[in-house]
């Protein structure tokens, strides 16, 4: 409930079995500021709320200001539309049922719930929400919401228009605008799901279909994907060449992050292909023998992303990534969904905050993905987990392309994750690095598996017995379900 919401935004990579065609569905959020000048109106409910994680501290930016133009309900609306087989009324009874009666919460949603009271209870329609008797529920306590069944029985009958067209859009859009947001009635009235043609990377006689520009992920993936095939595949070589192109994706970003890497295709085209992929070659070679010292530390994000993984018993697959940044605090009037705070995450804004044009998409790290074999989908995909989305997917496709894991094991095994001129090491890992590609006073060695790592889930395919297998990640609470 509190890392993603129908106000935020996502991806989904669908794999089609019977047409053998892949699509890309993008209802990420947009920059706000339709037929007017870029930024907040006034004096913007803009402002920093600083979340406690025990051994960090971490600034994020919340209020109306920071609100993006939201995408899921769109989304998952046309997603249903395009590819679904059910009645939409029976797909969202399960939901608009817990919506009524309440949902118990567990663990992990009251750890992620207390770290983000300063922006769940910003409001008094948050305190409503999650602090019904003047406290944070916890553990074991229920998080009911019947205005969101009402929404969903909605989407049933209009499909999802009231929150973009009409009374409900425009209470939205004068509420934000009455506290210096940006988001206007013509914003939510313009907003269009994209469909595009996936990223199509081939790795060692498998192919992957993967969310493309304006998304950075794919082709962040892609690259190193492309540099660990330059080298043979054993399980026994230790780390270095899984670090080695981490970091190489790591200067790519910081680099090019001001060109927009992955948002502008041409970019996304020279990295994977022709003389700029040559010269990342050298440049991973050099890492690899020693020959280089790794560049400059790149900014670390924050952390506040969901993934679903599905597949069927017709070959189809689908991996979803939705997001609500970490929440505003402000709401849709007069129902509980709270909409995202993507224009105050510093790590989609380089160029400082508001400066993107309006309508364009806000880039992003997430990169759900299908995994294919010949033409039959062999997996589907994704993670939670801001900058570390790319290496946590990467490893996991690693694991189940080179070593063979079966899809539990490859998300099970040890994770680690260059950034920030450090290698952060889950424990159980097998080290095996060379000291000048990390030297030991880089190494972090985590004492326990963390959520830090991403979250990848898979929903898999046996390719022996065609049986469908899963893998939620134990790092984010995953489970798996076969229905």
């Amino acid at each position: 409930p509190t890392l993603t919401s129908a106000g935020g935004g996502g991806f989904c990579t669908a794999w089609e079995a019977a047409e053998r065609r892949g699509r890309v569905y993008d209802f990420f959020v947009t920059m706000p500021g339709a037929g007017g000048p870029p930024g907040p109106r006034g004096d913007p409910a803009f402002f920093p709320v600083h979340v406690d994680f025990g051994t960090t501290r971490q600034v994020f930016h919340v209020g109306a200001a920071s609100v993006a133009v939201p995408g899921n309900l769109a989304g998952l609306w046309t997603l249903h539309r395009d590819l679904g087989t059910l009645p939409l009324e029976t797909v969202i009874e399960p939901a608009a049922t817990l919506a009524r009666e309440g949902v118990e919460i567990n663990g992990h949603q009251a750890y992620f719930m207390r770290l983000l009271e300063p922006i769940l209870t910003l409001t008094p329609e948050g305190r409503r929400l999650f602090a019904p008797a003047g406290r944070l529920l916890s553990e074991g306590e229920r998080l009911v919401m019947p205005g969101f069944a009402e929404l969903l029985r909605t989407l049933v009958e209009r499909g999802p228009d009231p929150l973009y067209r009409g009374p409900l859009a425009r209470a939205t859009a004068e509420h934000l605008a009455a506290e210096g947001g940006a988001v206007s009635e013509r914003d939510l009235a313009s907003y269009r799901v994209e469909v595009r043609d996936p990223l199509v990377l081939d790795y060692r006689g498998w192919t992957v279909l993967i969310n493309p520009p304006p998304s950075a992920g794919g082709t962040l993936i892609g690259l190193c994907l492309k540099l660990l095939e330059t080298e043979p595949a054993e399980a026994d070589r230790g780390l270095d060449p899984l670090v080695a192109a981490m970091q190489v994706a790591a200067e790519v970003r910081r680099r090019d992050y001001d060109r927009r890497v992955g948002s502008d295709p041409d970019l996304a085209r020279e990295l994977l292909d022709g003389p700029r992929f040559a010269q990342l070659l050298d440049r991973f070679r050099a890492l690899l023998r020693g020959r280089a010292a790794p560049a400059a530390p790149e900014a670390a994000g924050p952390d506040r992303t969901t993934q679903i993984s599905v597949m069927d018993e017709l070959g189809n697959a689908a991996a979803l990534t939705t997001s609500n940044g970490e929440g505003s605090g402000w709401f849709v009037p007069g129902t509980p969904v709270m909409l995202n705070n993507m224009l105050g995450e510093e790590d989609l804004h380089p160029g400082g905050f508001h400066a993107h044009a309006p309508g364009a998409r806000i880039p992003s790290m997430m990169a759900p993905a299908v995994l294919l074999r010949g033409d039959r989908a062999a997996a589907a995909l994704g993670s939670g987990g801001s900058n570390r989305i790319r290496s946590a997917i990467l490893q996991v496709l690693v694991h189940l392309v080179d070593h063979g894991m079966d899809p539990a094991r490859a998300v099970e095994a040890p994770r680690c994750h260059w950034e920030a001129g450090r290698l952060d090491l889950e424990p159980g890992i097998k080290e095996q690095l060379s000291e000048r590609l990390c030297p030991p006073q880089a190494r972090v060695r985590w004492e326990h598996s963390n959520l830090y790592f991403g979250g990848v889930h898979v929903a898999a395919r046996d390719p022996q017995h065609g049986t469908l297998r899963g893998a939620g990640d134990p790092r984010r609470g995953g489970a798996v379900e076969a229905v």
